[in-house]
């Protein structure tokens, strides 16, 4: 038996995620399973105050110093270790072959634990993607309000999109009732069944309880602050139910598989130019029509597991990597496809393209999908507040949080470049399409990767800068 990698994940910041996994870890530990919890959540992390520790060492320690896996990891409480993980993580997809292959051997270390708890960033940056996609068990933390259901949804459709075929898990945080949480659950539930043809089961729910709040003052987990509080009677049958979940099961490949592939898959996120023209139009098709039918076989096979034994789990893992090959086939690759036709004419100099987010990672998302769209991307908040529009091919605006001051001067008035207006979410929408000048394109949230890199192709070659 090895480790259970499970990753924690969420839409959206600030919905409890990572008081969640760190009180996930505790009651697991204090039900007697050994844990293992790895802070993947870059820039936003508090699991330090939360349990009021001052880590000295962390990931990047193993990756560039030589230091051994063991000597990074903080014994917290009984059974419950942490693994700091710093920039460490997002530095995986830099490694070479030797460094790769060394931090694979220390991950090895880590199969004496049952539990190997990823608490990741929130949103869907690349390293969020492709450590859920490693981890073979997911739960998604989603609160009642309306942002974080549409952001959850947006992230396990991003997920689906990209090789999710398992069954999510959903925790339901800051519910008022178990009826609420049921009526949350259920919501989420339906859509991605309707729009995904992916199921989700439900882990529990966690009430809006005043002694999170105090514990999170004292710096303490509220499961050892307060231990009968309602958070925690139910944190535990979450714990449970996570145990029941995964233990019918067969154990994952362990915390060193889920470490190679998840580096794998950072790597291969965004493929050389060079090696763009392999991906052949005509194989795009059939691609998708495989994947669907390996998609309902995995899942058959992941429903018969209890009764067929380790012959399933065998397979499973046999078909994980034809399943990833099947899908980078099928992921939308225009620029391949057009090379793959035939020769074609001059593309001549990249075109330039700002992008004006507030948001760190949606921004470093967008400047990704730009540069992959053949675009070079200009971070909108950083630049000369006196760059003309005639410098660029395309804007690109996200409204949640920007300024009047800012976005207004570019969707207002004649329109000297095309600008793509990403709107915010339902009653968060401050614009109206009608509203809007003929150079502005709107794209509503949740919107699928693909509709994106088509608008900004088509708005940039629209419109050549001067």
């Amino acid at each position: 038996m090895t480790a259970h990698v499970v990753s924690i994940a969420s839409g959206k910041g600030g919905v409890g995620k990572t008081n969640v996994a760190v009180n996930l870890a505790l009651a697991l530990g204090a039900s007697g399973k050994r844990v293992c919890l790895l802070d993947a959540d870059l820039g936003l992390s508090n699991v330090d105050i939360l349990l009021g520790i001052d880590p000295q060492r962390t990931l990047d320690d193993v990756l560039f110093e030589g230091v051994g896996v063991e000597e990074c990891l903080l014994p917290i409480r009984p059974n419950v270790y942490l693994l700091p993980g710093s920039s460490g993580v997002a530095r995986l997809a830099s490694l070479d072959k030797s460094r790769r292959a060394a931090l694979v051997d220390e991950f090895k270390k880590l199969t004496n634990f049952d539990y190997l708890l990823v608490d990741n960033s929130p949103g869907i940056s690349a390293s969020v993607i492709s450590l859920c996609l490693s981890s073979r068990q997911l739960v998604v933390v989603v609160t009642p309000e309306a942002a974080s259901i549409t952001d959850a949804y947006a992230l396990i459709k991003v997920l689906k999109q990209n090789g999710l075929w398992w069954k999510p898990l959903l925790l339901i945080n800051r519910a008022r009732s178990t009826r609420h949480a049921v009526a949350v659950f259920a919501r989420l539930r339906e859509t991605a069944n309707k729009r995904l043809d992916l199921d989700c089961l439900p882990l529990g729910w966690l009430p809006e309880d005043p002694a999170v709040g105090r514990a999170s003052l004292m710096r303490s987990p509220v499961l050892e602050t307060e231990p009968d509080a309602p958070f925690c009677r139910l944190v535990r049958d979450a714990a449970k139910r996570l145990v029941a979940h995964t233990e019918r099961k067969a154990s994952d490949a362990g915390p060193e598989v889920f470490l190679e592939q998840s580096i794998t898959r950072l790597q291969s996120t965004l493929p050389p130019a060079e090696s763009q023209g392999q991906y052949r139009a005509d194989l795009q098709p059939r691609a998708i029509q495989a994947l669907a039918k390996m998609d309902t076989a995995l899942a058959m096979i992941e429903d018969l597991f209890p009764q067929t034994g380790m012959e399933a789990h065998t397979a499973l893992q046999a078909l994980e990597p034809a399943r990833a090959v099947l899908a980078d086939l099928a992921r939308s690759r225009q620029n391949g496809a057009t090379n793959a036709a035939g020769p074609t004419s001059n593309p001549g100099p990249r075109l330039r393209a700002m992008v004006l987010c507030q948001d760190p990672e949606l921004r470093d998302l967008l400047s990704d999908l730009m540069t992959e769209a053949g675009l070079i991307p200009v971070d909108g908040l950083e630049t000369d507040p006196g760059t003309s529009g005639k410098e660029l091919a395309l804007v690109v605006l996200s409204l949640d949080r920007l300024p009047e001051a800012v976005y207004l001067p570019w969707i207002s008035g004649p329109g000297q470049v095309p600008v793509l207006l990403l709107e915010g979410y339902g009653e968060a929408s401050r614009l109206a399409e009608t509203e809007l000048d003929e150079h502005v394109t709107m794209l509503k949230k949740p919107f699928a990767i693909a509709d994106f890199v088509t608008a900004i192709r088509r708005l940039a070659t629209s419109s050549k800068p001067s």
